[in-house]
């Protein structure tokens, strides 16, 4: 049975979590807090990514709030991958006009369904809106630390050549008619949301900016540390090794240009510390993390950062 279309337009904010209810919580309390647009029909899809539904009930134990519905779903196919493509399913099941995806560490600001409605509307139709995202620290984070996690300085009305899916809302109707999803060759790595947008520009999407619709994003202790940002670099450099064919040729010059890279860096970034300069030091690391990863990825090898649970 098909589903009539709205009266009026139609958001689906969609979450995909996995074993983190009380972030997830907190995110659910925000949404039920935010401030409402005119004419806008609403609803937020929390898609659990497990084989068992273990934040259902943080998500049926709220509230139930008229003009804000929220709805549970479990997808048992183990993946973010999965877990988005099912957000389009059940958008597209609900009748839905747009889709909006956040992540499960954040919470709303009260204006921001405001704001980026309000942005988008300005926009033409085939318009993907990218809003800001704040992050949070625990108390004793070092200062050198916090950089690693802000976003670059963009202004509302910047054009992006890619998105990501931490705060972002899209046409319904362009995904499904340009037949987009995300890659799910490699449903634990990372990576495919930036695919998924870069794929959307190349068929016609414009990626926009908007600065005003402000999520905030909790950094833990668990990642504010120099070893997990050396997996995220790590992880970064192999995803865009696997989704942009970073290899060069020929390989075995490749190989030999990446090897004294890593190795120069990894270096400089001693020398740096043991002079004192912790900051230079750990983003010369980075990049050195970074560029490991690449060649990782060149060599066919594939990390799956999203085996691992993270959060709480």
């Amino acid at each position: 049975m098909n589903t009539p279309p709205p009266t009026k337009p139609y958001l689906c904010v969609c979450v995909c979590t996995r074993q983190r209810p009380l972030m997830l919580s907190d995110l659910l309390d925000s949404y039920l807090d935010l401030t409402l647009p005119n004419n806008l029909q609403l609803s937020m899809e929390v898609i659990e990514n497990d084989t068992h539904p273990y934040s259902k009930e943080v998500a049926i134990s709220k509230p139930k709030v008229t003009n804000k519905l929220i709805d549970y779903h479990l997808e048992t196919r183990l993946g973010i991958p999965y877990a988005r493509n099912r957000c389009i399913q059940v958008a597209r099941n609900k009748g839905a006009t747009h889709i909006a995806f956040v992540d499960d560490d954040e919470t709303f600001s009260l204006n921001w369904l405001v704001n980026i409605w309000d942005y988008y509307r300005s926009c033409t139709n085939s318009t993907a809106v990218q809003g800001k995202v704040i992050p949070i620290f625990p108390d004793n984070t070092p200062n050198y630390m916090k950089q690693f996690f802000q976003p670059k300085e963009k202004s509302t009305g910047d054009t992006l050549h890619m998105c990501a899916t931490n705060n972002v809302l899209v046409p319904l109707p362009f995904i499904v008619e340009s037949s987009l999803t995300f890659d799910e060759s490699s449903p634990l790595s990372m990576g495919e949301d930036s695919k998924f947008f870069r794929e959307a520009k190349d068929k016609g999407l414009n990626l926009l900016y908007c600065s005003e619709a402000l999520v905030y994003e909790k950094i833990p202790n668990s990642r504010a540390n120099v070893l997990w940002l050396s997996k995220r670099y790590f992880n970064i450099g192999v995803s865009l090794s696997n989704h942009e064919q970073t290899n060069e040729s020929p390989p075995s010059i490749y190989l030999i240009k990446s090897v004294l890279a890593i190795t120069g860096r990894s270096c400089k970034s001693a020398l740096q510390l043991l002079f004192g300069k912790k900051e230079k030091s750990l983003k010369t690391w980075l990049k050195a993390c970074g560029r490991a990863g690449k060649l990782y990825g060149t060599l066919g090898l594939k990390a799956e950062p999203y085996k691992n649970i993270q959060g709480h």
